[in-house]
């Protein structure tokens, strides 16, 4: 039977993000660059006055992603930290630089 060891995971941190990103999409839809064709926050008025201050989740996610990043150093040398982050960031993108020069050739503009 494998052992179970406690998870050093903050649950609470991915309600947090959840609702920094659900603030962003929220001031897009509501009040960001005169959304659904009309003034700013007058397409939705009572849920403008709820999202006004949306732009704060981008700070907010950016905090608890900070504060993720230095959690997963915890107990790390240099090297092993640096490792673990080159090997986490470099498949995704590269995949992203793939699809990005496959969309350039599919539009024409790649060559």
């Amino acid at each position: 039977m494998p052992s179970q060891t406690p998870s050093s995971r903050l649950y609470v941190l991915d309600g947090l993000r959840l609702v920094a990103a659900l603030l962003v999409v929220g001031f897009h839809f509501t009040v960001f660059a005169k959304p659904w064709g009309v003034p700013n926050g007058s397409a939705l008025p009572g849920l403008a006055v709820a999202t006004q201050f949306g732009w704060l989740g981008v700070y907010l996610f950016f905090l608890i992603s900070g504060f993720v990043i230095c959690m997963s150093a915890e107990g790390r040398s240099v090297a092993q930290f640096a490792t673990a982050r080159i090997t986490r960031l470099s498949c995704p993108r590269n995949l992203h630089f793939v699809a990005s020069l496959r969309g350039l050739q599919m539009n024409g503009a790649g060559g």
